[in-house]
């Protein structure tokens, strides 16, 4: 408790930041985030075939596919491809 009382609210924003950053780092590295994104790939291209163009709603489909693969949950997974700049 003394060492969270002990910071600043912007500081402790960053740390925090740090902490999830490092955590979704961990539990979704991104080689295996990248094969299962070409595993989706057909799939993918067929909804956008089918005029699904939005790309915030094709990240959230995509997460809520492949987090059980990870352990982690879909915001986790969406955090990660839009931090990699991952192309979907």
């Amino acid at each position: 408790m003394r060492f969270r009382e002990d910071f600043e609210e912007d500081d402790l924003f960053w740390f925090e930041q740090q902490a999830y950053e490092f955590a979704g780092r961990l539990l979704v590295p991104r080689s295996p985030l990248v094969e299962e994104l070409k595993k989706l790939a057909p799939k993918i291209q067929e909804f956008k075939r089918r005029g699904g163009s939005d790309e915030e709603q094709i990240v959230q489909a995509v997460s809520r596919s492949i987090c059980g693969k990870f352990a982690v949950s879909p915001d986790a997974i969406a955090h990660r491809i839009r931090s990699e700049k991952l192309k979907i």
